[in-house]
């Protein structure tokens, strides 16, 4: 398989799985079923819904991306542009496409507090840092920047890890998320060689997990590495994807916070790692933070796998909507990535 193939999958994968799971973001699994079904295409929540009391608010047009789907697109286009993530461009880019940024009500707290203190010109190095131990773990730099760190790195998973630290510190400063980030890059610069096998990615995040872990601030929260392992151990003793997605998401759940969404949805891959779309399925089903996690198991599945199983009217929907042309997206990041990452 090409780089060429694995990145157009990829991306592929990570647009649908956001457009996929947007409607059914931080629905629990109970609510998901009832207000949706069993998820089996693209669907739309055209009103305000109440389930137990909990207020979900409308998501449309069917195909709509989240903030997941915008920021991955600025910073491809900001590696064309300047050939690198580090600390500087993630706070270029939120300085430069401010306006959209806002306009977009889906990015989560963490993103929302470092960009006032990015836009009063503090420095980007600190802008992520969290005031307390609990602040800063949610998935963000792990969804809004990763996947295309790893396309960019294909086979250097500390290189990969490293980018993805760097590029996470402006919104997100605490060690839990930034070993997540770094992990979900690693797995993804893993599975962008060749020949990758499943163990090749399992191993390629741990070691993210525990690089990335070495920065930021310290707060409560769980080891990724460890969430990681038992993603795995799961996926490898359930066997059937649904089972497994239930499964972990009944022991640590699949929430906003990155230790959950970034083993959660490795979960998803490591128990389907052939067919994008059963992995965005399963995932969205699941509940949680769904258009996070769609998006996620889509990417790396398609990364890894090189294939394409997304039906082609919901691509070509949710490129209309979002005013996207993925092919060539794919063919110019794709031949960057070949001229001089490779």
């Amino acid at each position: 398989m090409s780089i060429g193939q694995k990145v157009y999958a990829g991306l592929a994968g990570m647009y649908a799985g956001d457009a996929f799971g947007l409607p059914m973001e931080m629905m629990p699994e109970e609510h998901v079923r009832r207000v949706f079904g069993r998820v089996t295409g693209l669907v739309s929540l055209e009103q305000p819904t109440v389930e137990d009391g909990y207020v979900y608010r409308p998501v449309t047009p069917r195909g709509r991306g989240s903030d997941d789907t915008y920021f991955n697109t600025y910073v491809i286009e900001k590696y064309l542009e300047c050939g690198r993530m580090d600390e500087e461009i993630t706070a270029r880019i939120f300085i430069e496409k401010g306006r959209e940024i806002l306009d977009t009500p889906f990015y989560g707290p963490s993103t929302q507090k470092a960009m006032n203190r990015i836009f009063r010109g503090e420095n980007p190095e600190v802008t992520g840092l969290p005031s307390g131990p609990m602040e800063g773990q949610s998935c963000g730099a792990a969804t809004l920047r990763s996947t295309p760190i790893g396309m960019a790195n294909p086979g250097k998973v500390r290189e990969a890890a490293m980018e993805a630290v760097r590029a996470a510190l402006p919104t997100h400063g605490s060690c839990v998320a930034l070993s997540a980030a770094a992990a979900w890059s690693a797995a993804v610069a893993a599975a962008m060689e060749e020949h990758s096998v499943k163990e090749d990615v399992y191993r390629a995040a741990c070691e993210g997990a525990r690089l990335g872990s070495q920065y930021g601030l310290p707060g409560i929260a769980p080891s990724v590495e460890k969430r990681i392992e038992l993603a795995w151990k799961i996926a490898e003793k359930v066997k059937d994807p649904r089972k497994v997605a239930k499964e972990y998401y009944n022991l640590i759940g699949a929430g906003l916070p990155a230790a959950e969404t970034v083993p959660f949805s490795l979960a998803v891959f490591f128990a389907c790692p052939d067919s994008q779309m059963q992995s965005i399925l399963y995932a969205v089903n699941a509940g949680g933070d769904t258009d996070s996690t769609g998006s996620m198991a889509g990417a790396l599945t398609g990364v890894f796998s090189g294939c394409m199983d997304i039906p082609d009217k919901d691509l070509k929907l949710i490129e209309e909507v979002n005013r996207l042309d993925i092919r060539k997206i794919s063919a110019r990041f794709s031949r960057w990535i070949e001229e001089n990452r490779s």
